[in-house]
């Protein structure tokens, strides 16, 4: 799926889709860095690319 950007977090995070005029879905993908710290990935969709086909 596509998605519009990426952000990667390795301390405190906070998710609010409610309130949200550009976002509609955020995929999380948690994972390691090269040193293997502990990080998530948020790929962020928008409304167009989160769309529900008919």
């Amino acid at each position: 799926m596509a998605y519009d950007s990426l952000s990667i977090h390795d301390a405190g995070l906070m998710v609010n889709l409610l309130d949200n005029e550009r976002y509609r879905r955020v995929c999380f993908e948690p994972g390691t860095d090269a040193d293997g710290t502990s990080l998530i990935r948020f790929y962020h969709h928008t409304h167009d690319q989160a769309a529900l086909d008919a």
